[in-house]
């Protein structure tokens, strides 16, 4: 399993074995890169083109370079990146969907999640609140498209505040975090009978830190700091007040009075994440995100971690990557599953074979039993079943659907005013056959056109028609389905 928190400048990835509910580091690894000025600028664009992906690729290039397993990436990713990190009265998911389209760019801007669900009063079932992580779509989806240029996967996309939460080992707890990058600084708030909010203050970005004389630091941390518990205490009602603050920061901001004499005790991996004493306990802190994105799957509401959480409390994945991403991914790993065991077999029946062959040869003038020829001769006919069961597999995995390449085509050339219905990708057959279905939707019928000329000249589609025209009566809204073909030199 393979972890990577993409922070500005530099980039943690983090490697580790399961062995059920428990996470046993393999090795860790912190490593200076150019790249995240590109998600900068497509979170304040909101849009990015096919060579902002590929400058995006390096990163995943990089990544490569040093990780020693095929395994798709678990991201994480600031919270400063994600545009809305909120609790909410909830009742059901259009209480969310609600929220989003309140916002400027509506609820088909944003990828979002909601992993924290809070009943603060069990007997009053009205008074859940969830915690809604969203992100705008084009984020995620350069990630993807990027990762794919190196045949990378990705299957997860966390924030780092939730995957901090996991990696912590404690859930019943009031907590502030502040994390000060170069250029941005965040503080979090959680409470266990509530959820997560935050406020990004760029004014205590390190850049603007180092420009102030050391009491004026103090002050200007003070000041926001109140600032934000005051607007804290507005979505979190019992929320109290002189929290301990967990610092992600240089040492030179997280020496500073206001965070030292708020500083909780040492903060350590929990019993279900082993360290053999790569990290050492100084640094668990440190890595907790990219520990704790690697045990989305495990319940925390078990018996076995009894007394780590609230009863009013649930937690799940803060995963915003789409549910078609997620599954092909998915696909990719049992396919990847089976080529490792047919491979293990077809070794372990040649060492077999082999064995026999040398003792034969070892013993060339003692007559051999006829058991053992037939022995032999059997082994060989399966040698030959095995071996044709791996190629099958091979081809399977050259000829599969790839919507994660189709995707990421209709992605990078996709007008603002254009959004995604369905999303749909066979395997063709013959090369007539249509590899990719797309229906999409716009307020005008003639981007379709726009849309189409950009698709035609992609370098893996072929033959990019629209094979139907229509409108949505409930949104007057023109929709149209777009059929793409596999270019036949495409791998």
């Amino acid at each position: 399993m393979i972890a990577v928190y993409i922070a500005p400048g530099t980039m943690q990835i983090l490697q580790g074995t399961r062995k059920g509910d428990k996470l046993i580091i393999r090795s860790a690894q912190n490593i200076r890169h150019a790249y995240f000025d590109i998600l900068q600028k497509v979170a304040s664009d909101g849009k990015y083109d096919s060579e902002d992906a590929h400058r995006l690729s390096g990163l995943f290039y990089e990544i490569k370079e040093v990780v020693d397993e095929r395994s798709p990436l678990h991201v994480v990713l600031p919270d400063f990146l994600f545009s809305k990190t909120d609790c909410l009265p909830y009742q059901s998911d259009d209480d969310i969907v609600q929220y989003l389209r309140r916002s400027s760019r509506g609820e088909e801007g944003y990828y979002y999640s909601v992993p924290l669900l809070i009943v603060p009063v069990p007997t009053l079932p009205t008074s859940k609140r969830a915690t809604v992580y969203a992100l705008y779509r084009e984020i995620v989806d350069i990630l993807v498209a990027a990762a794919e240029e190196e045949s990378t996967k990705i299957l997860s996309v966390e924030p780092a505040s939730l995957a901090y939460l996991r990696g912590s080992g404690s859930f019943i707890k009031e907590e502030i975090c502040f994390y000060c990058f170069e250029s941005c600084a965040t503080f979090v708030a959680y409470s266990s009978i509530a959820g997560i909010c935050k406020m990004d203050l760029p004014a205590l970005s390190a850049a603007e830190l180092r420009a102030l004389p050391l009491e004026k630091q103090e002050e200007s941390l003070r000041e926001e700091l109140l600032n934000f518990e005051m607007t804290a205490a507005e979505t979190f009602k019992f929320f109290n007040q002189g929290l301990p603050i967990t610092v992600f920061a240089a040492k030179q901001f997280s020496e500073i009075p206001v965070f030292a004499d708020r500083s909780p005790e040492s903060i350590c991996f929990p019993s279900y994440i082993e360290d053999p004493g790569i990290l050492g306990e100084n640094r668990h802190r440190f890595w907790m995100s990219a520990a704790g994105t690697l045990l989305q799957d495990v319940d925390f509401s078990k018996e076995a971690f009894s007394g780590l959480m609230d009863l009013g409390e649930t937690l799940r994945s803060a995963n915003i990557l789409p549910e078609a991403v997620r599954q092909s991914v998915q696909q990719f790993q049992y396919l990847d599953r089976l080529e490792k065991i047919f491979s293990a077999l077809a070794a372990v029946l040649f060492l077999s074979v082999l064995a026999v062959f040398a003792c034969l040869v070892f013993l060339s003038e003692v007559r051999i039993p006829e058991k053992l020829e037939a022995d032999y001769a059997e082994a060989q006919t399966n040698m030959d079943s095995v071996q044709k069961q791996i190629a099958v597999l091979s081809l399977r995995e050259k000829e599969h659907e790839q919507p994660l390449e189709g995707l990421a085509s209709c992605l990078a050339t996709k007008p603002e005013t254009v959004y995604f219905i369905q999303f749909h990708a066979s395997a063709p057959k013959n090369v007539k056959d249509p590899w990719i279905r797309l229906k999409v939707t716009s307020p005008e019928a003639l981007v379709f056109q726009d849309y189409l000329s950009s698709l035609s000249k992609s370098s893996r589609l072929s033959e990019v028609t629209i094979s139907e025209i229509g409108s949505d009566s409930a949104s007057g809204y023109k929709t149209a389905e777009i059929i793409f073909r596999k270019e036949t030199h495409h791998e």
